[in-house]
């Protein structure tokens, strides 16, 4: 089911005006940040959820979380970093060839230890299952989005070039899904 098409602002909004057109230069950081998440999470981190976005300062982003709870948050990634997967977390070394596993390894190596300990855990098969359909849609050079400035609180997770041409693609919110704002109270 195709979403309403977007402005065109949202090139800009996934952080590359310069590179307007150059989609494979932006879903390559963005599928490798997604791709090592699912990777920890199919090896032993099964109780992280990914949460990918567009900020409302415009540029696309990914947290992994404590699966329930967004505010427990164990890494954080901007497209703005580009290569430097780690800046948010104090490593501002570029890791220009590293691959999904090298990645995964790294977060691990600068995650909250506690945080880390509340993702462990073996993933159902249900999430297990929407993570290969996504990594489908990555193969494809598409980034997913639960939310972005123009998307209502209920709407459905989508997939996009990470330039912003064409329609977006709606897909289902991976299972467990919590969303931001319904984060339960301790």
């Amino acid at each position: 089911m195709l979403q309403k098409h977007l402005p065109t602002v949202i090139g800009s909004v996934l952080g590359c005006n310069a590179m307007r057109n150059d989609s494979k230069e932006l879903s390559a950081p963005a599928g490798l940040v997604v791709r090592a998440g699912a990777y920890l999470v199919a090896n032993g981190y099964g109780r992280m959820a990914l949460l990918p976005y567009v900020s409302s300062s415009g540029a696309w982003r990914c947290e992994f979380h404590v699966l329930g709870h967004p505010s427990r948050v164990l890494f954080r990634y901007s497209i703005g970093s580009r290569n430097h997967f780690l800046a948010d977390h104090g490593d501002l070394e570029a890791m220009s060839d590293v691959a999904v596993e090298g990645l995964a390894q790294a977060i691990i190596g600068v995650a909250s230890l506690e945080v880390l300990d509340q993702c462990r855990g073996a993933a159902t098969r249900e999430y297990t299952a929407w993570l290969k359909l996504l990594d489908g849609h990555i193969s494809r050079g598409l980034v997913p989005l639960a939310f972005h400035e123009f998307s209502e609180p209920d709407d459905p997770w989508s997939v996009m070039l990470p330039n912003g041409d064409g329609a977006m693609l709606s897909i289902a919110a991976p299972p467990m899904y919590v969303r931001p704002q319904d984060e339960p109270t301790v």
